[in-house]
């Protein structure tokens, strides 16, 4: 064997090892979560006899060595060796915490192309052509491409959507700012870029919310008036600042206390502040008890309260969707 074919064999084993000891895989592979914190007197060392289980490792080398030498050249996770050179192990352990860390990682997709067979529909592309789209952003831990069984059909069909999952949040960001818009909420900010695959424009949206947020953009109001709503609030603000800046009201009907916040700094928002204080400016005509800028602390607190809620929002949203029943007409099936 030549260095050349070694160096090749063992560039294909890293690629499966980064894999197999992945965040993204331990969060859904039972057996390999076992062997690396079940497994106490292991200390998280994985026997390579037990990788070679695996028909892709084994598919590439039975060479116990080789595999050896392709965990020194794998990056994500870091991985290292036993004494022996009979087995591997994270360099950082693998814990419970970590089984949510998808959130902050994952992209969700939709619009992915499918294609008609006689048992259902397929994907018309594969996981490995989706990860090729997203590699200049970071290195891709997992392509996940979603199927759904139907009522009255022998086999789960694709349905078009699936996941992304990076293994650090800063490549996840980047993809975010080149593919996602600047703020979620915002369906009219288009991305920077959309990519395409068979003619189909992917969305591309993360699980996590994401909210690329300015200082000095909110005004923390108190004793808001009775039967106050958003909308009033609004109406008050852009009374005074004008109709074409940005602005919401994080607010509840029946709550006294809400925010008022802009996506950019604007001059006019101390002063807004200050006449909410002194009643030049009311809401449902009554003076509110007080309005300050979130400066800090709190306003760090603020955004990642109200990021942590529009999180949990969206994932309910994505349970209700997956576990919502087709509706069925006949015998033909709704996606």
């Amino acid at each position: 064997m030549t260095e050349a074919d070694k160096g090749e064999i063992i560039k294909k084993v890293a690629e499966r090892l980064s894999f197999f000891f992945s965040n993204a895989n331990l969060r859904m592979d039972k057996f390999m979560r076992r062997e690396v914190m079940e497994k106490e007197e292991n200390e998280g060392f994985v026997k390579i006899d037990v990788l070679l289980k695996f028909n892709t490792i084994k598919a590439i080398t039975e060479d116990v060595k080789l595999i050896a030498d392709a965990a020194k050249y794998v990056k994500n996770p870091q991985l290292k060796i036993n004494e022996d050179g009979s087995a591997i192990a994270r360099v950082d352990p693998f814990t419970q915490d970590m089984m949510d860390d998808h959130v902050k990682v994952s992209l969700r997709l939709s619009n992915i192309p499918v294609k008609k067979n006689d048992d259902g529909s397929e994907y018309a592309v594969s996981r490995d052509e989706i990860s090729g789209l997203f590699k200049e952003y970071g290195d891709v831990a997992m392509v996940r491409l979603q199927k759904k069984k139907f009522k009255g059909c022998k086999n789960k069909v694709a349905i078009g959507k699936g996941f992304v999952e990076f293994h650090t949040v800063e490549d996840m960001d980047k993809a975010v700012k080149e593919l996602c818009t600047a703020y979620i909420e915002d369906e009219s900010i288009k991305p920077n870029k959309v990519l395409t695959v068979n003619g189909n424009d992917l969305r591309v949206k993360p699980v996590e919310y994401k909210l690329d947020w300015r200082s000095g953009c909110v005004i923390s109001v108190k004793g808001l008036p009775d039967e106050c709503d958003r909308e009033a609030i609004l109406s008050a603000v852009k009374a005074y600042i004008g109709e074409k800046v940005s602005v919401r009201a994080d607010y509840s009907r029946g709550m006294k206390d809400g925010a008022i916040r802009f996506d950019q700094p604007n001059d006019r928002i101390r002063s807004l502040a200050n006449e909410l204080n002194e009643g030049n400016v009311t809401i449902n005509d009554k003076k509110v008890d007080s309005a300050s800028i979130l400066e800090g602390d709190e306003e760090e607190t603020y955004y990642n309260e109200y990021i942590a809620l529009k999180t949990k929002i969206m994932q309910e949203r994505g349970n209700k969707k997956r576990t919502k029943k087709p509706q069925v007409r006949g015998n033909k099936r709704r996606r």
